[in-house]
């Protein structure tokens, strides 16, 4: 519930820090490093890298995160 309502409004489930909402289609958290956003296996669109389910397809895999550094 907890990492929902982050994303909801627009912060880093995991650190808090702030992030737009035209983030793009793959996005990791400038502060932290996570990875908050991924494309869907299953459609193709933008995913909640930290929630089970995509919002567009309800599909369970999203593609692998692109390694950071």
């Amino acid at each position: 519930k907890q990492r929902r309502e982050a994303y909801h409004n627009h912060h880093c489930p995991e650190c808090a820090y702030p992030f737009s909402a035209d983030h793009g289609d793959a996005f990791t958290c400038p502060a932290c490093g996570t990875s908050l956003f991924t494309n869907c296996n299953s459609c193709g669109n933008s995913r909640h890298n930290l929630l089970p389910s995509c919002i567009h397809c309800g599909g369970a895999d999203a593609a692998p995160a692109a390694a950071v550094g």
